[in-house]
């Protein structure tokens, strides 16, 4: 991503859940410091569970919520070549979620096909 980002390639990443209330804010600075480590602008970090209500560890009550906000940002977006997602790996829900509902559902209303 650093050598993308050093290129010119803007890189935006997109935050399915908004962390636990608690740790929200905290889970948001942490993402931010790893972001300007690979020189991506802060504006460029969206964080659907703001919008959507979707929280850490319960991404399934907020799927619907989350999938309109992650459409609405793809709509209104420049043409993309690649997205990537959290890979299904059986352990953490938010993850497979994010995999299977996101990733695969979005990439058929946009009619790309996972590599």
């Amino acid at each position: 991503m650093l050598s993308l980002s050093r290129d010119g390639t803007r890189i935006f990443c997109v935050y399915a859940t908004s962390g636990a209330p608690a740790t929200g804010a905290l889970r948001q600075a942490e993402s931010g410091a790893v972001l300007e480590t690979l020189e991506i602008p802060p504006e460029q970090a969206i964080f659907l569970g703001e919008k959507s209500g979707a929280r850490d560890g319960y991404l399934d009550a907020s799927i619907k919520e989350t999938l309109i906000e992650l459409e609405k940002i793809v709509e209104s977006s420049e043409p993309f070549d690649e997205g990537y997602t959290p890979a299904w790996e059986g352990g953490h829900q938010d993850h497979d979620l994010c995999f299977h509902n996101v990733a695969l559902e979005l990439s058929a209303r946009i009619q790309i096909r996972p590599a």
